[in-house]
């Protein structure tokens, strides 16, 4: 494996500053922000097992 698809399969999670700079998320608080990074997450992690699964 290279090291480009070493890099590409780190799990990286946004901060809440990241998340605050879309349009629309610039007011939520911290406990919002973490309960979102959290689904963010969480939906990814579920994303990936599938694409895994048939690949």
């Amino acid at each position: 494996m290279s090291i480009e698809n070493e890099k590409s399969n780190e799990l990286r999670t946004i901060s809440i500053e990241e998340l605050r700079a879309f349009e629309g998320l610039s007011e939520i608080t911290d406990q919002q922000a973490l309960e979102i990074i959290k689904s963010i997450k969480e939906l990814s992690l579920i994303a990936h097992q599938i694409v895994s699964t048939y690949e």
